[in-house]
């Protein structure tokens, strides 16, 4: 699936994470097909075992696969496809998640924009639900001040959304986002121990704190369906993310318990009073600094082969202090 058309620089590569739903990535690859602008390779990274025999009719067009068994997560999927892409020549990689869908423009809308930008370090579509394409998902996200994420236009009439100009945005969903290889080189890859949700809210703030932009194209629309946001991910990932910037977020033990008693209030509106439970696992996780996959069963912790707790240590780096070592800054 090169491309190979005279003109087409600067080029991009794709990586899609795949789990546990083939129909859903040979749908992406067919959409990718009709594309305005083609990629020069289109990684599948799967993370559910399913490609062992991955399907000829995807083989056939150029697809890679990259096995990554066991489930380990949106963003060590991510940086294995980033990894075997690392020497493709291309300047940009679109990272997408197996069920997003994009207009055939969209893609080309997101290159322009990164040209016109050299500061920018990503270019993010306008998300829609694909159950409801007249309601936006995301129209980029924002962070306050507490380390809470938002996603802007949520639920909005899509109408009044397409056509609007680029603009800056705090972060951008990580469903599909066109990043530009010399920023990843400059901040590295994503963080591995969020498993899910938080890790390209806290890509793109390490990007922001070096100097990059991240811009929302408007004109680029692409679709797809939220996942399951669980108790445990939304409570503990929030104080991980909380962690790794001291300095930009403060009183951390304050607003994690405030996290936690907001879970639980969904979980008894909802009538899931297991979510309470998990919700407090999460907390507990989250104040012990225990990243990786979730646990099982929010009762007892799980070991390994060598009789060691599963789940990794998250490591607390002083991103805000390199960073403004970096611009000189006191």
């Amino acid at each position: 699936m090169a491309d190979s058309r005279p003109g087409s620089e600067p080029g991009y590569d794709i990586v899609i994470v795949h789990y546990r739903n083939v129909a859903q990535v040979t749908e992406l690859v067919g959409q990718i097909r009709g594309w305005s602008r083609a990629p020069r390779h289109v990684v599948v990274v799967d993370n559910s075992g399913e490609f062992a025999a991955a399907p000829a009719a995807l083989r056939a067009v150029g697809v890679e696969v990259v096995n990554s068994p066991g489930n380990p997560g949106y963003a060590a999927a991510v940086n294995a496809g980033l990894r075997y892409l690392h020497n493709s020549g291309s300047e940009h990689v679109l990272l997408a998640t197996q069920d997003a869908s994009a207009s055939p423009v969209a893609v080309e809308n997101l290159l322009r924009c990164l040209q016109a930008h050299p500061e920018a370090g990503v270019a993010a579509p306008l998300l829609l639900f694909r159950s409801n394409p007249e309601q936006v998902f995301s129209a980029g996200g924002m962070l306050d001040a507490k380390g809470r994420t938002y996603h802007g236009g949520y639920r909005a009439a899509a109408s009044q959304w397409v056509g609007q100009p680029d603009f800056d945005v705090a972060w951008a969903d990580g469903a599909f986002l066109l990043v530009r290889k010399s920023a990843l080189e400059a901040v590295g890859h994503l963080r591995e121990d969020f498993f899910l949700y938080f890790e390209e809210v806290e890509f793109q703030l390490r990007l922001r704190l070096q100097g990059w932009t991240v811009r929302l194209v408007p004109n680029a629309v692409c679709a797809q369906e939220p996942g399951n946001y669980t108790p445990y991910l939304r409570v503990r990932n929030r104080i991980l993310f909380l962690s790794v910037f001291p300095h930009y977020f403060d009183l951390r033990l304050r607003f994690s318990l405030l996290d936690f008693v907001r879970t639980c209030a969904i979980a008894v509106r909802d009538r899931r009073l297991s979510g309470i439970l998990w919700a407090w696992r999460g907390l507990q996780d989250g104040r012990k600094g225990i990243g990786g996959k979730p646990p099982s069963s929010p009762f007892r912790g799980e070991r390994n082969a060598a009789g060691r707790p599963v789940g990794a240590a998250f490591p607390v780096e002083r991103e805000i202090a390199s960073a403004q070592s970096q611009r000189g800054e006191a």
